[in-house]
């Protein structure tokens, strides 16, 4: 009994002790909100397979048509939807989520390419809005943007080469 005894606590303190240093091995696990980025769900080349892996569990599933759906993401701590993904035949088509990046990081990281501006303006509770929002169809990239601090509160990813308006037709 002694040995077998002894041979338990053994293999209970190497189990303990090795998952302790896996546990500190281990990097430290980012939260998707702060790591999420446009790059990580490819438009045109990600299947929709792939978006638990990337995203995790939708907060809400739509099915628009036989082969056309949306998938609704709260990235962050509570029942909010930041990220939608519409995905069409089981491929992604676009993503547009929830950003915070300047119009200046923007431009420069698009300079050279050509940019279609245009004004939207939204309404809400008898108060009239206008946001700004800035297109690179060949890099497949849009952002919305407040006219008065130049910060981009929305991004939108798609396929390059595919106009932007052509988006769920």
């Amino acid at each position: 009994m002694r040995g077998s005894a002894f041979l338990t606590a053994a293999i209970v303190a190497a189990i303990g002790t090795s998952d302790a240093w896996a546990a500190r091995a281990r990097p430290e696990k980012v939260p998707v909100s702060k790591a999420f980025r446009a790059e990580l769900v490819k438009p045109g080349e990600t299947q929709s397979s792939e978006l638990a892996g990337i995203l995790g569990k939708p907060y809400r599933r739509v099915q628009e048509t036989a082969h056309h759906e949306f998938y609704f993401y709260d990235l962050g701590e509570g029942a909010t939807m930041d990220a939608t993904v519409s995905v069409r035949s089981g491929v992604v088509e676009y993503v547009s989520y929830l950003c915070s990046e300047s119009l200046s990081d923007v431009r420069q990281k698009f300079a050279g390419e050509t940019a279609v501006n245009r004004a939207l303006t939204t309404e809400g509770a008898g108060l009239t809005s206008t946001l700004q929002q800035v297109i690179y169809e060949g890099k497949g990239r849009g952002y919305i943007y407040e006219p008065k601090t130049f910060k981009v509160r929305a991004c939108i990813a798609w396929a390059p080469g595919k106009k932007f308006d052509e988006l769920s037709q």
